[in-house]
Order: structure tokens, then C-alpha cells, then sequence
């Protein structure tokens, strides 16, 4: 057996996620399948794929906006680093 590769510090040092971030971190892993792509780049997590989710989840009216909100931010943040890796 070989001598496994030292883990990239990115993944090693990675925060902990509690359980009520896990589920945020989990819709945005299921609705990224969602998003379009293409030759430009990636596109944004559509809105009717986030209402989808709410919904099949029975999100309140409350939790489904503070849902869509997070979600934007993570997806904002992601669609960002890509254009910045293609663009470097």
C-alpha cells in the first residue's frame, strides 16, 4: 500500500458546518445541477428551481425568503470564483 498524498491545506483546514449551515450547503449541492450552462460560463440556480425546493421541503413563506436569500449569496459567490478561474 502506498503512502496517501497530503490533503490540500483548503480541504484539511475546511470549516465544520453545523447542522442548520449543512442544510443550506446540501440545496445548494441538489439546485447547482439546475443552472445553465454554457459557453460563456455558468448561469445563476434558477428561482423556480429554489421554489421548487421549498416547496417539495415545506419551507414557511419565512424560511423559503431567508432560503432564497442564502442561497443567491452562495450561488453569487460560486458564479463568481468560476468566471474568476476561467478568466485566470
Amino acid at each position: 500500500m502506498g503512502v496517501l498524498p497530503r490533503l490540500p491545506d483548503r480541504v484539511a483546514n475546511a470549516p465544520t458546518l453545523g447542522p442548520h449551515q449543512e442544510v443550506y450547503w446540501d440545496a445548494f449541492q441538489e439546485l447547482t445541477t439546475c443552472r445553465a450552462l454554457g459557453f460563456g460560463g455558468v448561469g445563476y440556480i434558477p428561482w423556480d428551481a429554489m421554489s421548487k425546493y421549498a416547496e417539495f421541503y415545506g419551507f414557511s413563506h419565512d424560511a423559503a425568503q431567508d432560503f432564497f436569500t442564502i442561497i443567491r449569496f452562495m450561488d453569487r459567490a460560486y458564479v463568481e470564483w468560476v468566471d474568476k478561474q476561467r478568466k485566470d
